[in-house]
């Protein structure tokens, strides 16, 4: 055989277990493009519901509210009808001769004529004398008040009268009648009052025939204040 196909045969020998032993890897790429058709579009919202005209505005007349006043507890009275109070009295005074007298005293007001500015009053009043034979006078009497009824204050004219008792340590009871006149102001609260005054008073002891104590006339000088309530 010659040399060159000896050459080739040894060669081919070699070559088939080499390629007994070979790995075959294949890559294969597809590459597929399918057109899809796009979706539809979604559908348009429908249209708004059609809106209902405002309603029409009217303008509401004015609410008006009725108030009633609340009273006034201490407003003055319009007018004073036929009324009764009651009222407490301090008195501070001066007999002449005599000396001093402090006293307190109560009395029931009366309203008597509706449309006359005059009001009456009775009263009761104890006084006791500061002289040293301890004197203590016991006053009933009546009292005349002339002035307005209306208004928070107003000026009166006073006209008290009636029966003194006198009691002294040791000394017989003597009773004296007694009339004066006076002027001052009262200041009204409502169904309250209050007021004030002086007075000028003399009193005289009317005895019996055998009587022969007998206590000389005497001049008092009085400041009175009152405080009383209107029913």
């Amino acid at each position: 055989m010659p040399w060159p196909m000896r050459s080739l045969l040894v060669a081919l020998v070699l070559l088939v277990p080499i390629t007994a032993r070979a790995q075959v890897h294949v890559d294969i790429d597809v590459d597929v493009n399918v057109h899809l058709p796009q979706p539809p579009p979604p559908p348009a919202p429908p249209p708004p519901p059609p809106m209902a005209p405002p309603p029409a505005v009217v303008d509401a007349p004015p609410t008006v509210v009725a108030t009633t006043p609340k009273p006034d507890p201490f407003a003055p009275r319009p007018s004073i009808p036929a009324t009764l109070g009651i009222g407490v009295t301090v008195a501070s005074g001066h007999v002449v001769h005599e000396g001093n007298s402090e006293g307190i005293g109560v009395s029931a007001i009366m309203h008597p004529i509706v449309p006359y500015p005059l009001e009456v009053s009775i009263d009761y009043e104890r006084d006791a004398f500061d002289s040293a034979d301890q004197r203590v006078d016991h006053r009933i009497g009546y009292s005349l008040y002339f002035g307005p009824s209306t208004g928070r204050l107003s000026p009166f004219v006073v006209v008290p009268m009636g029966v003194n008792i006198v009691t002294r340590a040791e000394l017989d009871t003597k009773v004296e009648g007694y009339v004066g006149i006076g002027g001052g102001a009262k200041l009204r609260l409502g169904d309250w009052f209050a007021s004030a005054d002086a007075r000028v008073l003399t009193r005289s002891e009317s005895p019996a025939q055998d009587e022969t104590m007998v206590l000389p006339s005497e001049v008092v000088l009085e400041a009175h204040a009152t405080v009383g309530y209107i029913f």
